[in-house]
C-alpha cells in the first residue's frame, strides 16, 4: 500500500487482496478477519466520509 499517495487512491481490490493474504498466509481467525474489515471500513468513514464496500 506504500505505493499510494493517499487513502483515496488505494483500490478496493488491493484491500481485499490484503485481507485474503492475511487469511491465507497468517491463518487469521474469522473473528480477527471481521475486526480487520471493520477497522478498515471505519478508517475510510472517518477520514474520507465514505462507506467502503468490502465483500
Amino acid at each position: 500500500m506504500s505505493d499510494h499517495t493517499s487513502l483515496k487512491r488505494i483500490p478496493v481490490s488491493e484491500i481485499e487482496e490484503f485481507i485474503n493474504r492475511m487469511v491465507r498466509d497468517n491463518k487469521i481467525s474469522v473473528s480477527y478477519q471481521r475486526s480487520l474489515v471493520g477497522a478498515i471500513k471505519k478508517l475510510y468513514e472517518l477520514n474520507l466520509g465514505e462507506k467502503l464496500k468490502l465483500d
